[in-house]
């Protein structure tokens, strides 16, 4: 997939990883355009600053959100933070290849580089030891 454009290559790379991680593009009813959102626990939240540092020309202002969720299953309370970017035009392209009929897909042009990986690691990755 091609760079959107007015993004910065690092820009386009947190945005790819983020949708194979914790990312998702969002277009309200009413929206013109897509925004990205990217949630995760507080306990990542150095890692979600530094994802802000590099899309905050994207973002509202108000920057990075906390709130608490309960899960009634273990009746305890976590905590996430997310961003939020604006509706963006460049984000359009993204989601015209990532939600084809409004459902989210792996499309079948991604090109993968070393810092897209990383995002998806750091986002849904885990190392497993085994015992052998």
């Amino acid at each position: 997939m091609e760079q959107a454009n007015e993004l910065s290559i690092i820009q386009h790379e947190i945005i790819i990883g983020g949708l194979l991680g914790d990312g998702s593009l969002e277009m309200g009813a009413r929206a013109r355009t897509p925004r990205l959102k990217i949630e995760r626990s507080t306990k990542d939240l150095d890692y979600l600053k530094w994802q802000y540092s590099h899309l905050n020309t994207l973002c509202t202002s108000q920057g990075i959100h906390t709130y608490i969720r309960n899960d009634k299953r273990y009746d305890t309370n976590y905590s996430y933070s997310y961003l939020r970017t604006k509706g963006c035009k460049q984000l359009t392209a993204y989601y015209e290849v990532w939600y084809p009929n409004k459902v989210r897909i792996v499309p079948s042009t991604l090109e993968l580089t070393p810092l897209i990986l990383s995002i998806w690691f750091a986002d849904d990755g885990s190392l497993v030891k085994d015992k052998f």
